[in-house]
């Protein structure tokens, strides 16, 4: 049998000691390309293309707010839904007012227990859209599909507010990617702690 070799680890430090010697861990996170290098419309072909956004998903004159996930467990989209729905309840002056858009590409549609999660976010968006939809609106949008970049990048330069609200996740670019699309610089990223985008380095 090999010597075991011990390392004390140093939690505010971010450091391993290895026999006196001391390794610094850093999380390095990464950046998003900027959308302008991707060909996308910008200008008035990206004004276009939203007013054809909106024609096409009834948004009306509501503001919009989006989430761009994957459908799995770590990105919290039932408890993202449910705090929207007590959302409207606390603040029934905003219905009507917002419209959330979420952007879910599929994810592992063979395992059963990911079909069964995409069948209880289908009854909760349709649970809380009969609660509180009028005519011409309904808060919650479910574009249960996979979206190319083009159509990514419109609904983030769209959206007023983007929500990251994961329960345990890694980087997640998205954050980025939509402070990337403000083009005027204003908007709104509420960022879940437990995201990396949301950890600062440690100088």
């Amino acid at each position: 049998m090999g010597a075991t070799l011990e390392a004390r680890l140093d939690w505010d430090r971010f450091s391993v000691d290895l026999r006196g010697h001391a390794t610094l861990v850093r999380p390095m996170p990464i950046g998003a390309e900027n959308w302008s290098n991707r060909g996308l419309p910008s200008g008035a072909d990206l004004a276009r293309q939203l007013v054809q956004l909106r024609d096409a998903h009834d948004r009306g004159d509501a503001q919009v707010m989006v989430g761009v996930d994957r459908i799995d467990y770590i990105k919290g989209l039932l408890e993202r839904f449910r705090a929207i729905e007590r959302s409207f309840d606390r603040y029934p002056e905003h219905r009507g007012r917002w419209t959330f858009v979420q952007i879910a590409a599929p994810s592992r549609t063979h395992i059963r227990r990911y079909r069964e999660l995409n069948t209880e976010l289908d009854a909760l968006v349709d649970e809380v859209n009969w609660k509180f939809r009028t005519e011409g609106w309904k808060p919650i949008h479910l574009l249960a599909k996979h979206h190319d970049s083009t159509a990514v990048h419109a609904f983030l330069s769209m959206a007023r507010i983007c929500v990251v609200s994961s329960l345990h996740d890694g980087m997640n670019l998205v954050a980025k990617e939509f402070i990337a699309s403000r083009e005027d610089g204003d908007g709104v990223l509420v960022l879940s702690e437990f995201t990396g985008a949301a950890i600062r380095p440690a100088s």
